[in-house]
């Protein structure tokens, strides 16, 4: 994977990750860090 592209990646998920952090209850903030992190995992096993 070319690095423009995994930077492109990263700065899509932080703009969609930081609201719902922001303004999430404990319970959807969970939700939200689960799939944050199986992002993460997906983007690192590449």
């Amino acid at each position: 994977m070319r690095k423009e592209y995994f930077l492109l990646i990263v700065i899509i998920i932080c703009i969609f990750a930081v609201p719902p952090f922001a303004y999430a209850t404990n319970e959807r903030q969970h939700i939200y860090i689960d799939l944050w992190k199986n992002e993460l995992y997906l983007v690192r096993d590449k």
